[in-house]
Formats: C-alpha cells, sequence, structure tokens
C-alpha cells in the first residue's frame, strides 16, 4: 500500500513568500526535489506553509493564508488537488473550537490520513502560568461537505518541564506507526 503522506521534502511546494518577491528555487534544486511548483488559491495571493494527504482516494491540500482583510496569517484552508497539484476544488477552511487556554494563532498545519481518519497537527498559543507561549496541537478532522472540524484538539504541554523560558514549540512531524499518530520533534 502507497504511503498515505506525501512528503513534502520529496515535492516542495512553491508558494507565495510572506514578504515581498518569489524566489526561483530551481536555481537552488537538489537531487532529491522533484518538482517545484506555485500553488494558485483563489482569494489568498499568498498562499504558504503546505501539507498534502492522500485521504479517501483523493490528494488533500492544506495551507495557510493572509487574510485579505486583517493581514493576519492564520487563515488556514484545505482544498483537494489534482495529480498536478492544481485546485480541483473549493476552498474549505478549517474550523477550530475555542478553547479557554488556546489563542487563535493557528501555525504550521500537517495533515496525516489513517486508514479513512484525518488527523490536523499544528501550533497555537496557549497560555501558561508565565505567560503565552507557542505549543502543538493534535485532532481528528472532520468534512461535513462545507469545513473541515477539528474535534476536541489536544495540547501538549507535558514537555515543558524542565525547559525554562521554553516559548515556541512547533513543527512536529506526525506519522503513522501501526495505525497510531506519532509525533516526532
Amino acid at each position: 500500500m502507497k504511503s498515505l503522506l506525501l512528503s513534502v521534502s520529496l515535492l516542495t511546494l512553491c508558494l507565495t513568500p510572506l514578504f515581498g518577491t518569489f524566489e526561483d528555487l530551481e536555481e537552488r534544486r537538489q537531487a532529491f526535489v522533484v518538482e517545484t511548483k506555485q500553488i494558485l488559491a483563489s482569494r489568498y495571493k499568498d498562499a504558504f506553509n503546505p501539507s498534502v494527504a492522500r485521504w479517501q482516494g483523493q490528494t488533500l491540500l492544506c495551507f495557510r493564508a493572509r487574510d485579505p482583510l486583517t493581514h493576519m496569517t492564520n487563515v488556514v484552508n484545505l482544498a483537494y488537488v489534482d495529480e498536478d497539484f492544481n485546485i480541483a476544488s473549493q476552498l474549505y477552511p478549517l474550523v477550530v473550537p475555542e478553547m479557554q487556554l488556546a489563542g487563535n494563532a493557528i501555525q504550521d498545519p500537517r495533515l496525516l490520513a489513517i486508514d479513512e481518519r484525518l488527523y490536523i497537527i499544528y501550533s497555537n498559543i496557549w497560555q501558561l502560568p508565565t505567560g503565552s507561549a507557542r505549543r502543538v496541537f493534535a485532532a481528528e478532522l472532520q468534512f461535513d461537505g462545507q469545513a473541515f472540524h477539528a474535534i476536541e484538539p489536544e495540547v501538549f504541554l507535558r514537555y515543558d518541564e524542565g525547559i525554562p523560558n521554553n516559548k515556541f514549540a512547533k513543527n512536529w512531524v506526525p506519522f503513522n506507526y501501526e495505525g497510531q499518530v506519532l509525533l516526532r520533534y
């Protein structure tokens, strides 16, 4: 069976950078990079930070974008893409329930499909006794035809002990091991 998660390290997706002009990644191409490609998403001229997974026989793309009105970078959408990574569906927002100590500053969303289940791992702001910090969250996603909903997100806090001033925990890599979601940091 083919891997359910397409490795972005093998397919570098060249999306609009946050600040300034495009960088031609072809100039820095390495042997393991198969292709570079800018993925254009309607309404969002600066989509970035992609993740892709095979789910229910299709390829699903998740990306962050800058809100056209507020210019905040916490907009997260998902869309189905074709075999050439062109967006082939409408954009579906990620809906995350409000949590008492969590902020609204989602970054680094990563998808993982295991059988028919779809998961998202992301970082967000969390209020600690010493102030706010960025922490990793994980949740199963459910799709209702209009949006992808994160169901009961779990925040990972047990790694805070013994690490003074640990303000940022992010970019954990999710993977499937014998049907379980595991993370590597």
